[in-house]
């Protein structure tokens, strides 16, 4: 339990144990990814919904039809 409020508070940058160097060097990259990740599926998320909303007119423009829109749009967050 110590230790993981050691990580805790290192990881959100409070690192008021004195924890800075051992613990969170470790963690640093995988925050990142993390984060990075839940961006990236936000965007996705958001995107694929916009696309089920849009016009004909406007799916035309950008030079998609109707069918793969839909495809795309069911798409889970997490599909590439």
């Amino acid at each position: 339990m110590a230790a993981t409020k050691r990580v805790f508070m290192n990881l959100s940058g409070l690192d008021l144990l004195g924890f800075s160097g051992r613990v969170g060097g470790w963690f640093d990259g995988s925050v990142d990814k993390f984060v990075n990740t839940i961006h990236k599926w936000n965007h996705r998320h958001r995107t694929r919904r916009e696309l089920l909303e849009m016009e004909d007119y406007i799916l035309k423009d950008i030079g998609i039809n109707r069918i793969d829109a839909i495809k795309e749009g069911k798409k889970t967050f997490w599909e590439g």
